[in-house]
């Protein structure tokens, strides 16, 4: 099996690299635009026994990303910001008859990728497009959940990730991106835009995280769920940047015209205010002394997750609920490399432009999480009426 990583000396991708070494894949590409990082990565595991190489590669040259891709078993495409490079790596994957798995959690991005669903199957290849932490475990997750209900109604994403978890700068673009205009939520049974940013909910995390203020933002499980679990009358999908404070910052940037992408001149130098939010944010050397303090003392060491979901079984009320602490890029790379796999292994459900509830079986993907030692814990509430059968 190749398996060739785009991105594959970033925060995530190299972590997926390492999932799939300890799997077991015998042929593994590193390809990156940074050669050299890429090479360091290929470093690592030259006793492992696995064939590893490293490549350069720019998804913004089609020839050389179709080049680097053509001949794998499938490819994991960990490149971001999703907005600008998702459907680049979906036509080229689609242009060299190769199977893709992309982390994207754009939901923009994930639009535009699933128009390229004809094209795909016509190329016989799947193309799972936003299998990660969120979109991604929690897609599966609510899928499973699900299958144990003869009814779903309602189904409510949330995460608290902590900044120290965040990953390079591609995550602070997405941030931004995601808080940013108008996103759409799935409200009784239809698709509606609302400001990003908004509709503040207090969700209680699994501990040490506790209680935290999350706000609606801009993700692809609004779009994708309600297409596969027939029925669901609303599915939201609400987070925050951790410590709290950061993500107030995050928020007014969001609406205060840092997310324009059209330069501006400052004393004669033209500057992106896009690029420049987040050069600023990501960059630990920017900031004061004092706020460096702070979020070491306030940013947690891991990210939390919670899925709600309820229904009926039976004609009566049921409710699941999932939670999980961990590293989000630890849990996305986890997800990616499973994903990956399954669909190299010929374990995809369908081919196409697919989310992954679309196009992989959710116990056979929660097996290899919990494989990966991904810690969910699982809630079940049932109200009920005694019967004398239940008695």
């Amino acid at each position: 099996m190749l398996i060739v990583v785009l991105g594959g000396a970033g925060i995530i991708g190299s972590a997926v690299v390492e999932d799939l070494v300890k799997s077991g894949v015998e042929e593994i590409v590193v390809a990156d635009l940074n050669l050299s990082a890429a090479q360091k990565v290929v470093e690592k595991y030259k006793k492992s026994g696995v064939e590893i190489t490293a490549q350069f590669v720019d998804a913004n040259e089609p020839k050389l990303l179709n080049e680097v891709i053509s001949g794998a078993d499938a490819v994991s495409s960990n490149i971001g910001p999703f907005y600008e490079y998702c459907e680049k790596v979906v036509k080229a994957a689609i242009e060299a008859g190769v199977n893709l798995v992309d982390i994207c959690d754009d939901f923009d991005a994930a639009e535009e990728a699933f128009k390229h669903d004809a094209q795909a199957k016509k190329a016989g290849i799947t193309a799972c497009i936003g299998c990660g932490a969120s979109p991604g475990l929690s897609n599966m997750t609510a899928k499973y959940a699900a299958s144990k209900m003869d009814e779903v109604e309602d189904i409510l994403i949330a995460w608290a990730v902590s900044v120290r978890d965040t990953g390079g700068p591609a995550a602070n673009y997405h941030i931004l991106h995601s808080l940013s205009g108008k996103i759409p939520m799935f409200r009784n049974g239809k698709i509606k835009y609302i400001e990003a940013g908004t509709e503040k909910e207090v969700v209680k995390f699994i501990e040490p995280i506790g209680e935290v203020e999350v706000y609606s933002l801009g993700h692809p499980e609004p779009l994708t769920l309600p297409r596969y679990i027939k029925g669901v009358r609303n599915v939201n999908i609400k987070g925050a940047t951790l410590p709290v404070w950061l993500d107030e910052v995050f928020r007014k940037l969001s609406k205060s015209g840092f997310v324009s992408k059209q330069p501006v001149s400052v004393k004669g130098v033209s500057i992106v205010p896009l690029d420049f939010a987040v050069s600023l944010t990501f960059s630990q050397h920017a900031y004061p002394q004092e706020i460096k303090e702070m979020i070491e003392k306030e940013a947690p060491t891991a990210s939390a997750a919670k899925l709600i979901i309820t229904g009926k079984r039976k004609g009566e009320p049921v409710k699941y609920t999932y939670d999980g602490l961990a590293s989000f890029a630890t849990t996305t790379a986890a997800a990616a490399s499973a994903a990956v796999q399954m669909i190299a292994n010929g374990k995809a459900t369908s081919q196409g432009v697919q989310p992954p509830e679309g196009c992989l079986d959710a116990r056979e993907f929660l097996k290899e999480m919990v494989k990966r030692k991904i810690k969910i814990i699982e809630t079940e509430e049932i109200t009920r009426s005694l019967r004398e059968e239940i008695i």
